[in-house]
């Protein structure tokens, strides 16, 4: 095995990069948004905008697919890319032509065939699929099984490698299982630290041991930089991607978290009280048939808005932050990386970066809430 350095920071970019390039703008498209959206067995020949909050298609799409929602699977034939993103992603029994790019909290691909690359960021990866040429991975779990034509690029908190690689395995991980796996190629890795104790005769046990004991500290140094910029990257990736397709949603929160403290305080109180009153409300509707899946669905709602709400209240400091130093940024750019640097520098505080990750979630729930709230009350 070789070890590499900086590799792992410009995978993150240069999958970010490539995420991007191909969102191009299409006059031809066709738009489904709905709640639940099932297709089954539809044929579609122009590009394919699905939204919604549970999504199941079965059909063949011709031209590029995408798609966003709380729960997504997606099956069938795909003659070219596939872009998802959602909180639970699934690709299984799926035929696709070129590539696929994912961002979602759990994804999955399971039974596919892949001709060109998976390009994916999230939280958990699970991989089980024939893909042609490469696949580009930073997510916090990754589990690779099946085959892969040509290269593996990964950079996880946790990997477990048993598929067949045609060419290169590279890999950063925290804690990484080679498992049957077989590689054509090198494996590059900066995963475990490879110490001898036996590098001098003349040295003792004990100056070994403190040599050993140096070398895994500055290694655990620099697994913590590497998750550290794993996380600046995927994060900021996602909060992109959720302002790419929620755009509207995205301005109503930043906007409503000005530079009035009221404004993050009402959040806060709102925030607060929907997470005690949330719950009792949806153990109520539970009583009835008709109720169940209204709770279910405050109650997905409340969580997913919980998981990515971190996400907009950082790039409301970044707009606050970029508006003070007088920057354009129209379209939020400078603002998420700003926003990503400020969580990052207050998540090295052990207790203080936790605390403030539940306290800006919870100010985004309450936001949304008191939004809802307002509308309501006007009508």
């Amino acid at each position: 095995m070789r070890k590499i350095t900086l590799f792992s920071l410009a995978l993150g970019l240069a999958v970010a990069v490539l995420m991007f390039m191909p969102m191009r703008h299409v006059a031809a498209m066709q738009t489904i948004s709905q709640s639940d959206v099932i297709v089954d067995g539809q044929t579609y020949d122009q590009e394919l905008v699905i939204s919604g909050d549970n999504i199941i298609f079965n059909g063949t799409a011709h031209k590029d697919v995408y798609v966003t929602g709380a729960n997504v699977t997606l099956s069938g034939q795909f003659d070219r890319n596939v872009f998802i993103a959602g909180a639970k992603v699934t690709l299984r029994d799926a035929t696709v032509n070129r590539s696929v790019y994912l961002a979602g909290s759990d994804v999955i691909i399971d039974d596919a065939v892949i001709a060109r690359n998976v390009f994916a960021v999230g939280g958990n990866l699970d991989v089980n699929a024939e893909v042609k040429e490469s696949v580009f991975a930073a997510t916090g779990q990754l589990v690779l099984n099946g085959s892969v034509g040509e290269n593996v690029n990964t950079f996880a908190g946790k990997a477990l490698i048993n598929s067949t690689i045609g060419e290169n395995l590279v890999l950063s991980a925290g804690d990484v299982t080679l498992g049957e796996n077989k590689v054509a190629g090198e494996i590059y890795t900066y995963s475990t630290p490879e110490i001898d104790l036996r590098k001098d005769d003349s040295q003792s046990t004990e100056q070994a041991r403190e040599s050993q004991d140096t070398e895994t500290f500055a290694h655990k140094l620099k697994i913590e930089f590497y998750e550290e910029s794993y996380k600046f990257v995927s994060l900021a990736l996602l909060t992109y991607v959720l302002i790419f397709f929620f755009p509207v949603f995205t301005n109503r929160i930043v906007s409503a978290l000005d530079n009035k403290a009221g404004s993050w305080a009402k959040g806060f109180i709102f925030g607060i009280a929907t997470l005690g009153g949330l719950p009792i409300l949806a153990l109520l509707l539970t009583v009835t048939v008709v109720g169940i899946p209204v709770a279910a669905f405050l109650m997905g709602l409340m969580f997913a808005l919980l998981l990515v709400g971190k996400l907009f209240a950082d790039t409301a400091i970044g707009v606050l932050i970029v508006k003070r130093l007088g920057w354009e940024d129209p379209r939020m750019v400078k603002a998420v990386l700003v926003g990503r640097l400020v969580a990052l520098l207050i998540g090295l505080i052990p207790i203080f970066g936790a605390l403030y990750a539940f306290v800006l979630s919870t100010i985004v729930l309450g936001t949304f809430a008191r939004l809802k709230y307002n509308s309501f009350k006007l009508k």
